[in-house]
């Protein structure tokens, strides 16, 4: 099966990492055909590259630290567009983020009584609505990405930035989402290191986030 590495062009360790993942990427039966750094020197030029890259692999690897490059979060959508597999490589990185959304998503559970894809679904009801604000409050405390809040939310970028308003507006002038965001806020507080997931469970999750299943 052939896959595009792709990465963020400015990591001072983006040839260590993609040397890595094509050596793990080999031992699966994977085979490299390319490598996507993103450098074009005009919009044209790189949708073109990407085309012909993408048009020779049936899956998009992404190294850690691909949503601090514009371009990789562009390809990926156009990967996807494509209709091919996405996978996400498993590191450090993601697995204290998991874990981190682990945490915030059993504290939003204790209060308001449903789990992570309850909230992250594409139902409109109040509650549901206002745990994905609480729950976008805290990755952004968290120092997450727009996108990569988006993401973990099943939402688009322009999504996130429209619940990066919401949840300033609903904590300043709307008393009942403040004292629901107070009360996860606590049970957060509450949360303890147990209810943290293994690397295995970490590894189902991302599987189910690549596949959007979440």
């Amino acid at each position: 099966m052939n896959v595009l590495i792709v990465g963020d062009p400015n990591d001072p360790l983006i040839d260590q990492k993609h040397k890595a993942a094509e050596s793990e990427l080999k031992k699966h039966l994977f085979t490299s055909v390319g490598f996507c750094r993103h450098q074009a020197s005009n919009q044209m030029e790189y949708f073109i590259l990407n085309t012909i890259m993408i048009n020779q692999c049936e899956t998009v690897y992404l190294l850690e630290g691909w949503l601090n490059s514009a371009g990789a979060v562009r390809l990926k959508k156009l990967a996807e567009d494509f209709g091919l597999k996405i996978i996400y490589s498993l590191n450090e990185y993601w697995t204290k983020i998991l874990n981190e959304i682990t945490k915030i998503s059993n504290a939003i559970e204790s209060v308001f009584g449903f789990s992570y894809s309850k909230f992250t679904s594409k139902s409109r009801e109040r509650n549901y609505y206002y745990a994905r604000l609480i729950f976008f409050g805290f990755c952004r405390k968290h120092g997450y990405s727009l996108d990569l809040i988006a993401m973990l939310l099943n939402r688009d970028h322009t999504t996130a930035f429209r619940l990066n308003q919401n949840f300033d507006d609903e904590l300043k002038f709307n008393q009942d989402f403040k004292s629901l965001n107070e009360k996860v806020l606590a049970a957060f507080g509450n949360n303890t290191p147990d209810n943290y997931l293994s690397e295995k469970e970490c590894v189902l999750i991302i599987n189910k986030l690549r596949n959007n299943q979440l």
